[in-house]
């Protein structure tokens, strides 16, 4: 919650509302496969996934595989941003669509600015065609001629989900959609980034007062 510091949220234009009027492009969604994440233990200090147990439950081939399989169906070659969850998840998305003859790099952390420009640079020419990253590309990056945004890493939070998605939103005389491959449950936890979730200054959506008229179900 910000009531602290605050007195009122300030909504003044919605993700909908810049999409309907050509500020934002359109995302069209896909969530071609479901992972299983009910071993996986959520982080009490973060509030997100525990990083190993989400890295063995992705580790399944058969997930790797349906990444690689629906971007060849949905995507047909078009420059594509895959959200991982770590470095060696990371290495094996690459190391997949190598194999399926699709060009790809990997970036993280420790990868030099001008090793990120470049690789931005050669999915932007067609030299690669996927750019998968740990953690970098979610925010402050411009990628406008993005026209994929592959979700690999499951998230419990609702802001980086909008994040990762929000990569592929900027519009260009030539760029009206795009898609999302969510392989990571994140749209049935989140939903649509045009759906956007209501801000309360106390943190949580305030509890609906009963209607003293309202019938209730016994």
């Amino acid at each position: 919650g910000l009531r602290h510091i605050a007195d009122v949220v300030v909504h003044p234009v919605t993700i909908k509302q810049l999409m309907d009027e050509g500020f934002l492009s359109r995302p069209t969604y896909y969530s071609p496969s479901f992972v299983d994440l009910s071993k996986v233990k959520v982080d009490k200090s973060t509030g997100d996934y525990n990083n190993k147990d989400l890295g063995d439950a992705m580790k399944q081939s058969k997930v790797y595989g349906d990444i690689v399989s629906h971007y060849q169906r949905l995507c047909n070659g078009e420059p594509a941003v895959a959200f991982a969850i770590n470095i060696e998840h990371s290495n094996m998305l690459v190391e997949r669509f190598e194999e399926a003859g699709i060009p790809a790099r990997h970036v993280e952390a420790d990868t030099p600015d001008t090793e990120r420009a470049e690789a931005i640079a050669d999915l932007q020419s067609g030299k690669i065609k996927v750019l998968s990253n740990v953690g970098i590309l979610c925010t402050g990056v411009d990628i406008p001629f993005l026209k994929a945004v592959i979700l690999a890493r499951p998230t419990k939070s609702y802001n980086l989900h909008t994040q990762q998605i929000g990569r592929g939103t900027r519009a260009t005389p030539t760029k009206s959609t795009f898609t999302v491959l969510d392989h990571a449950n994140n749209l049935m936890e989140h939903g649509f980034i045009e759906n956007e979730k209501e801000c309360h200054l106390d943190g949580e959506e305030p509890k609906k007062k009963a209607d003293p008229g309202e019938k209730r179900p016994t």
